[in-house]
């Protein structure tokens, strides 16, 4: 049997075994404010995650991004903050 290492762990739910993967994010933010669990790598963030938890990740995504894309069309300041007509 092999032995599990911190790799093989969700860094957030902690499910245990070895189909993890690692979400890599570059931003000029301090994520790890807001996700804690993230680790500082090559002048970005790492995650490692299971099955379950990248689902749930690319959900989000989908939402933000449907939400995102309705708002074209309207009338949008430089920061894509809506101005009053």
């Amino acid at each position: 049997m092999a032995k599990r290492t911190i790799d093989d762990e969700c860094m957030l739910c902690h499910a245990p075994g070895e189909d993890k993967r690692t979400l890599l994010i570059s931003c000029g933010y301090e994520l790890s404010e807001i996700v804690p669990e993230l680790v500082i790598v090559f002048g970005g963030y790492s995650l490692r995650l299971c099955k379950c938890c990248r689902g749930a990740l690319l959900r989000h995504l989908s939402t933000w991004r449907d939400e995102r894309v309705a708002r074209r069309g309207l009338l949008l300041d430089h920061d894509g903050y809506e101005e009053e007509e």
